[in-house]
């Protein structure tokens, strides 16, 4: 087995309208497109997702989803 390392840091960001703040987030770390993973349905239901999605629409970044993701 070869050697490695493997670092995977994370930020998690929570607050009252949070999600407004998404396209900067990625922007500033340099990513041109993201990966939306979610569970159920409810996050479509909310409004979340579509919400997420006119911000990313807006800033000009690419995103794929993939829902229906079981704990």
């Amino acid at each position: 087995m070869q050697s490695f390392v493997f670092d995977n840091p994370t930020k998690v960001i929570f607050g009252k309208d949070a999600e407004n703040n998404i396209a900067l987030e990625i922007n500033n770390f340099g990513a041109k497109r993201v990966f939306i993973i979610y569970g159920s349905k409810s996050v479509k239901e909310s409004g979340l997702l579509e919400k997420v999605e006119n911000i990313l629409k807006k800033a000009n970044i690419e995103y794929f989803l993939f829902g229906g993701v079981r704990a």
